[in-house]
């Protein structure tokens, strides 16, 4: 019963996303309105919020729901145990738990990125690690236990927003082990850091390719732009940099600088320069923001050890010249029907284009335009050559 139940909300999530497919091939006109009906007529989908303002707002109602909910039990229930340490530690486990209840409730009554679905799993999310971190007295099993109570939440709802998070941990986790426990020369961390987000992106690569990548296409996007948005904040010279003085009591004298700094100034624009690469031959619009970000992000990072214009001559210049390049950018492409163009990108997600061909087979869709002929010969009465009898003797 639980494994069909399972399934079917699995059926629901896929069918929100190949009706959302749909309509963005209506809306590049590749489908007509009479197909798009006819594909969608039979769908059964999630309760779904997709406008993100109205989502944020059922997120805040969720967390104000629990905030109340846990007030009251903290209150009447716990009140009296506030003598013993065991109790908070009690508390936070009751609370995780409740949680978790929740987000099975709102799961298997179909409601996916409704909004107040979402504070239910990061709740469970959160208040998991915080019960086994403060009942061990471990931030490092805390961490743990964040990663993979974020990797169950990833896997068993489908949870976007988790899968950075349980990045953000896997990451903090590995930081702490090295800086904290020592487990490694602080200096390597930014270079284990970046082997971490190329284990990323090859994860990200398998499933893609597997079939229930479909269904995890949105955690998917999730984990590529994440991991290289880590690789370049880990290999980034202020960090580098940073982490040396802080950590290894590394002093930096005038006219002196850490190991390998010339590595680390290549890497810093080289890193942005690949992402850009990547985006084009990809034609990733949210790659191709990623890295202008990293780029100038790596401006900052020299600006801030090496000045040398005034901050606002130094903004006003870069401004001229981002505005000078998007111009003739513009001008050049925006009559372009292929490659780079500001027409609507009429590409389909190679994963989907079987499944949706199949959608409309299975509906019997005609795709194609047929014109209707007229017969010079009208049966019925024998106008033509006896071409066709009344309808009496």
């Amino acid at each position: 019963m639980h494994t069909n139940m399972t399934k079917l909300n699995y059926n629901l999530i896929k069918n929100l996303f190949l009706v959302e497919d749909l309509k963005e091939l209506k809306s590049n006109m590749l489908i007509s309105d009479i197909q798009y009906s006819k594909a969608v007529q039979d769908f059964v989908i999630t309760k779904t919020n997709t406008n993100i303002l109205v989502r944020i707002g059922f997120f805040l109602l969720g967390l104000f729901l629990l905030s109340s909910l846990f007030g009251i039990l903290s209150l009447f229930i716990f009140a009296g145990f506030t003598e013993s340490n065991e109790s908070y530690k009690a508390m936070l486990f009751v609370y995780a738990v409740i949680c978790y209840g929740a987000s099975e409730i709102a799961y298997r009554n179909n409601y996916f990125a409704f909004g107040f679905d979402d504070s239910f799993v990061m709740g469970a999310h959160l208040f998991t690690a915080l019960s086994f971190g403060i009942y061990t007295e471990s931030v490092a099993f805390g961490l743990l236990v964040y990663s993979l109570s974020g990797i169950f939440c990833v896997v068993r709802y489908v949870h976007t927003p988790s899968v950075f998070l349980t990045m953000l941990g896997v990451v903090s986790f590995i930081s702490y082990l090295v800086l904290e426990e020592k487990l490694l020369n602080p200096f390597l961390l930014p270079i284990l850091l970046v082997l971490v987000s190329v284990l990323f992106l090859w994860l990200y690569f398998v499933f893609t390719k597997k079939e229930s990548g479909y269904l995890y296409q949105n955690v998917l996007h999730v984990v590529k732009y994440s991991s290289v948005l880590i690789a370049y904040v880990s290999i980034n010279y202020y960090t580098v940099r940073e982490v040396a003085i802080s950590f290894m009591n590394l002093e930096i004298k005038p006219n002196s600088d850490i190991p390998f700094a010339i590595l680390f100034y290549v890497l810093t624009f080289l890193i942005p320069i690949m992402i850009f690469y990547w985006a084009l031959k990809t034609k990733d619009r949210y790659m191709l923001w990623i890295s202008v970000f990293c780029f100038a992000l790596s401006v900052l990072t020299i600006r801030y050890y090496y000045a040398v214009l005034e901050p606002e001559y130094a903004l006003i210049l870069a401004g001229v010249v981002l505005f000078s390049i998007a111009y003739i950018l513009i001008q050049k492409i925006k009559n372009n029907r292929k490659g780079f163009t500001f027409l609507p990108d009429k590409s389909i997600n190679p994963m989907t284009f079987d499944v949706l061909k199949n959608i409309l087979l299975l509906h019997q869709i005609d795709t194609t335009t047929t014109l209707k002929q007229e017969s010079p010969m009208e049966f019925g009465g024998g106008g033509f050559s006896g071409g066709g009898s009344g309808e009496s003797y």
